[in-house]
């Protein structure tokens, strides 16, 4: 807050200057003393602020490097079946037959590299198919999120619809705290499962992941420009939308929870040895989802023996 007021007051004291010493003279029949003031000044500014005195070398210096990408995305946007189909979109040991799905939004996409390690681990392949604020199910509502995001995320449902009469294992993952508020949703939800597990397959769903109250790579710029950054905690909303997820699949045979906030590797998020695990206050990035495979391999013990 302090930082955000010095700003504000700097930003009004220089367009106050900028509008009386500069805009006023150069826009009305004033003195001509005032405009060659006013000239001068914009002339001034103008290299100021120009790579020719330096601006842009001045503010490399004092601006902390970037993070390497790896931390600022949860999956190479190339190679990731988020929103997109990229060749067979399969993940981890590519030379077994034994597959899996994984169907469900961003928080889904975020892991892809969760799944290719522990496929390669236990020696299966993962078919992951998601979309932007979409879970990737039939009958998800996709006319409540943005419409930008609506012909991909009808794509990658279509996509979903015809590898699921062949589907044996299935993993779903979202935020789950807003596509639940949507009864319609809830139906849709409801009847995927009860079709599947009719069909034989068997359903594992994964609670949503802590949230944070903070952007940890923001955090570690202002603490490497000598700003201190405060304390990161955990937003208890998220924890909200489990107990409506373990609500709706409870009663239902063939249904598996999973949730892993309880494992050793919240215990160090959002951080590990100085480096940020999330790459923004909801997603893990492509260094955080490997040590949280690591805290998952027991129940994919179970799962996939």
């Amino acid at each position: 807050m302090p930082f955000s007021l010095l700003f504000i007051g700097l930003a009004l004291l220089l367009a106050t200057l900028s509008y009386y010493a500069v805009e006023t003279p150069l826009r009305t029949q004033s003195a001509r003393l005032k405009q060659v003031l006013g000239y001068g000044l914009l002339a001034g500014t103008a290299l100021a602020t120009g790579p020719s005195m330096g601006a842009i070398n001045i503010n490399q210096a004092l601006s902390p490097a970037p993070l390497p990408i790896e931390y600022q995305r949860y999956a190479d946007p190339a190679t990731i079946c988020h929103g997109q189909i990229v060749d067979d979109c399969l993940k981890g040991d590519l030379n077994t037959d034994k597959e899996v799905r994984v169907l469900g939004d961003s928080h889904a996409a975020m892991l892809d590299h969760f799944f290719d390690q522990l496929g390669k681990e236990f020696r299966f392949k993962a078919g992951i198919i998601t979309a932007s604020s979409c879970v990737t199910i039939p009958g998800f509502d996709y006319q409540r999120i943005p419409e930008c995001a609506q012909n991909p995320c009808q794509t990658q449902i279509n996509q979903a619809q015809e590898h699921l009469p062949t589907a044996k294992v299935i993993f779903l993952a979202a935020s789950w705290d807003w596509p639940l508020v949507s009864t319609d949703f809830q139906d849709a939800l409801k009847n995927f499962l009860f079709t599947l597990i009719q069909a034989g397959a068997r359903i594992h769903v994964m609670e949503q992941e802590p949230l944070l109250r903070k952007n940890p790579i923001r955090v570690l710029r202002l603490q490497s420009m000598g700003l201190a950054g405060s304390r990161i905690n955990i937003d208890l909303a998220y924890q909200q939308a489990n107990p409506n997820l373990r609500s709706l699949a409870s009663h239902r045979a063939g249904i598996t929870k999973l949730n892993f906030e309880a494992s050793v590797f919240f215990d160090f998020a959002p951080f590990a040895d100085g480096n940020p695990l999330y790459m923004g206050e909801h997603h893990l990035n492509e260094v955080g989802a490997k040590p949280y495979a690591n805290a998952a391999r027991g129940a994919f013990t179970k799962i996939i023996n």
